[in-house]
């Protein structure tokens, strides 16, 4: 027997999702505004965004660098993001154990730390050190 939600289905056209899809493109374009500006004071060249890693799971990378085997992942922001259920958690370290087994080295920022771009420029560089 199947354990129904109990939180009704959204719909994807009301104003409210509208705005958070907005919300989430805007956070998206600001995030890669600083890992672009990270990548620069690092003497990095520009990340390949969204990056397929696996070869069977459609698993991404939101940036990365496939020849050196360095990614970077952001994790969305505010309370009810994806990564901080139970589910999305879980998801996410498959994903991860999954990429440090293929030879990955990831680098994970949230929503606020990926504001810090020298902390960023630096990690990047120890990375390859």
């Amino acid at each position: 027997m199947t354990r129904k939600s109990r939180r009704p289905k959204r719909d994807p056209n009301s104003p409210a999702a509208i705005l958070r899809r907005a919300k989430s493109a805007a956070n998206r374009e600001k995030h890669t505004a600083r890992i672009l500006e990270a990548c620069s004071r690092a003497g990095f060249v520009a990340p390949v965004s969204e990056h397929r890693f696996h070869p069977e799971r459609k698993w991404r990378f939101d940036f990365a660098w496939p020849q050196i085997r360095l990614a970077i992942e952001v994790n969305g922001g505010g309370s009810r993001g994806r990564h901080n259920t139970i589910t999305g958690a879980t998801a996410d370290a498959e994903k991860m154990n999954a990429a440090q087994l293929m030879g990955w080295r990831v680098l994970i920022y949230t929503a606020k730390s990926v504001l810090d771009v020298k902390q960023i420029a630096k990690d990047l560089r120890e990375a390859i050190t």
